[in-house]
C-alpha cells in the first residue's frame, strides 16, 4: 500500500485535494472516480508530505472526534443504523483524507465487522479510549448513549486541554525568549567586553568572572544542546522500561504545588467520566475499572485502579479501596460513597467528573494569574544579572580613574 496525493473536480467544478491509501496509482484513481471525482493531478506522496498531512490532521484531531461521536449518536438514536450512519457522515465530508477513512469505516462495516474493530485500523485518529469505550456501547447493547456520553466527555476533554496549552504557552513563551536572549548576550555582547578588560588590567568582580565562565562554555560547548532532543527520547525510553524509576515520577508530579492538584484534578475528570459511561453501559465495575486503568495516562494512577480492581474483585466497596490513597479529594469519596449507598454510581461519577472540571479550571486561571508575574520578574532578573555583571567592572574603572 502507498500513499498518493491528488487534485480532483467534480461535476460542479469544485476542487477537492487530499491524499489516501492504495496499493497503485490504477486502484488510486478508480476509487476517486468512483466518488465522481475527475483526477487532475495524481502522485505518489514523499514521506514529508505524509508527515504534514498526518500533523495537520492531529491539529483539529479532538474536536473532530467529538463531532465525529455527537453525530453518530443523533443519527443512531433517530432509527439510522451504524452502518447507514456512517456512510451519511462520509458522503457530507468535505475534507477527502477524513472521507477516505470514513468511506473505509464504512465497508468495513458492510462485511460484518463491528464498529470499535474498524475503527482500530485508525488509532492514531480515533484514540484508544475512545474505541474502548464504543466497542463496551457494542457488547452492552448502548452505543447511543455511549456515544453521546462520550461526546459530552471529549467536548469536556477538549477544553481542559486547550486550558491547560494556554497556560503553558505564555511560560514556554518567556522561557525561548530567555534562552535567546542570553545566548545572544553570552555569544556576541559579551566576547566585545573582554578586549576592553584585558586592556584595563583590573580584578574582574565575581560575578563577572562567573559570566565569562558561563560565556566560554556556552561558545565550546553550545552545540551540545543539539542533543537535548535525543536526551529526551532516552529519558522516555528509560522511563518507559524503568519501573521504579516512572512510578516515582509520576507519583512527584502529582505532589507539585498547584501543577500536581491542576494534572489530579484532569485525570479524575477523565476517569470519572469514562467509568460513568462504562458503567451506565452495562460494564461490571470491576471490568469497568480494568478499561478505565488502561486508558489513563499517569502510571501511579494506573497502579492505584489495578489495586482498586482488584479490591473490588474481592467484595470491597470502590470508595473504601480509594480512600486508602491520599490523592484523591474528600469531596469526591464523599460523593461516591453516597453513589454507592443510593445504588447512583453512575450519576455520581458524572458529578464528580463536573466538579473536577470546575477546579481544574479555576486552577488554571489561578495558575495563569501567578505565573506570568513571576516569569517576568525571573527574566527581569536574569537580564539584570547579566547587564550588572558587565556593567560592574566598566563602573569600578570609571570609579578608580575620578
Amino acid at each position: 500500500m502507498g500513499e498518493y496525493l491528488y487534485v480532483a473536480k467534480n461535476l460542479q467544478g469544485h476542487v477537492f485535494r487530499g491524499s489516501l491509501q492504495a496499493a497503485s496509482s490504477r486502484e488510486a484513481a478508480r476509487t476517486i472516480q468512483e466518488q465522481g471525482l475527475y483526477i487532475s493531478k495524481l502522485k505518489t506522496a514523499s514521506r514529508k508530505s505524509f508527515f504534514r498531512n498526518t500533523v495537520l490532521w492531529k491539529v483539529g484531531q479532538a474536536k473532530y472526534t467529538a463531532l465525529f461521536c455527537r453525530q453518530l449518536s443523533v443519527m443512531i438514536s433517530a432509527g439510522l443504523s451504524v452502518s447507514d450512519s456512517m456512510r451519511i457522515l462520509a458522503v457530507q465530508e468535505g475534507k477527502m483524507s477524513r472521507k477516505h477513512i470514513l468511506m473505509d469505516v464504512y465497508e468495513q462495516l458492510q462485511t460484518g465487522n463491528m464498529l470499535a474493530d474498524a475503527l482500530k485500523k485508525y488509532e492514531k485518529i480515533f484514540s484508544r479510549k475512545m474505541i474502548y469505550l464504543i466497542a463496551a456501547g457494542e457488547a452492552s447493547g448502548n452505543l447511543e448513549v455511549v456515544l453521546e456520553s462520550l461526546a459530552a466527555y471529549l467536548e469536556k476533554s477538549y477544553v481542559a486541554q486547550e486550558k491547560l496549552k494556554t497556560i503553558m504557552l505564555y511560560p514556554i513563551f518567556l522561557l525561548v525568549t530567555a534562552f535567546l536572549v542570553v545566548g545572544f548576550v553570552l555569544s556576541f555582547v559579551l566576547p566585545t567586553f573582554v578586549a576592553l578588560f584585558v586592556d584595563l588590567q583590573i580584578e574582574l568582580p565575581l560575578p563577572t568572572r562567573i559570566l565569562l565562565g558561563i560565556s566560554y562554555g556556552f561558545i565550546s560547548y553550545g552545540w551540545l544542546l543539539l542533543f537535548v532532543p535525543v536526551g529526551i527520547v532516552i529519558f522516555n525510553r528509560t522511563l518507559q522500561t524503568h519501573g521504579k524509576f516512572r512510578l516515582w515520577l509520576s507519583h512527584t508530579l502529582l505532589g507539585l504545588p498547584l501543577f500536581g492538584r491542576l494534572q489530579i484534578n484532569i485525570e479524575l475528570m477523565h476517569f470519572s467520566s469514562t467509568l460513568s459511561v462504562l458503567l451506565t453501559s452495562g460494564i461490571v465495575a470491576d471490568k469497568a475499572l480494568g478499561i478505565v486503568r488502561d486508558i489513563t495516562d499517569n502510571y501511579y494512577l494506573q497502579r492505584v485502579l489495578e489495586r482498586v480492581r482488584e479490591d473490588v474483585e474481592k467484595g470491597y466497596a470502590m470508595s473504601v479501596s480509594l480512600q486508602r490513597e491520599h490523592i484523591f479529594p474528600p469531596l469526591m469519596l464523599e460523593l461516591l460513597t453516597a453513589g454507592e449507598a443510593t445504588g447512583e454510581v453512575d450519576l455520581m461519577l458524572q458529578k464528580i467528573s463536573d466538579f473536577c472540571q470546575i477546579d481544574a479550571v479555576m486552577l488554571s486561571e489561578r495558575i495563569q494569574a501567578l505565573i506570568e508575574p513571576v516569569m517576568i520578574l525571573l527574566l527581569g532578573l536574569l537580564i539584570g544579572t547579566m547587564v550588572l555583571a558587565i556593567a560592574m567592572p566598566i563602573l569600578n574603572t570609571i570609579t578608580a580613574f575620578s
